[in-house]
C-alpha cells in the first residue's frame, strides 16, 4: 500500500513539473510572438516611405506627390512665369 502511495506521489509530482514547465514554455512564447509582431510593426512604420515606393515600382500602386512650403514656393513661381509668359505671347499675337 505504502509503494502505491509513493508512486501515485511521484507521479503527481511529476505532473505538476510538466504543468509548470508547459506554463513557461507559453509565456516564453507569448513574449516571442509579441516581441516579434512588435519589430514587424515597427519596422513597417519606420521604413514606411520605402515600403511605399517598393510597392509603388512593383505593383504600380501610385502614392500622391508631397507638396511642402518648398514646393508650393516652386510652384507658385513657375505659375508666375507661365502667366507672364502667355501675357507675353498674347503681346506679340496681337
Amino acid at each position: 500500500m505504502n509503494q502505491i502511495g509513493i508512486a501515485a506521489e511521484s507521479q503527481r509530482q511529476q505532473e505538476l513539473l510538466a504543468q509548470r514547465r508547459q506554463q513557461t514554455y507559453d509565456r516564453i512564447r507569448r513574449t516571442c510572438i509579441t516581441l516579434f509582431s512588435a519589430t514587424v510593426i515597427g519596422a513597417g512604420f519606420y521604413y514606411r516611405q520605402d515600403l511605399q515606393n517598393l510597392f509603388s515600382e512593383k505593383f504600380g500602386i501610385g502614392v500622391g506627390p508631397k507638396i511642402d512650403s518648398a514646393t508650393s514656393k516652386s510652384l507658385n513661381e513657375l505659375q508666375t512665369q507661365a502667366a507672364k509668359r502667355d501675357k507675353a505671347l498674347d503681346e506679340i499675337n496681337k
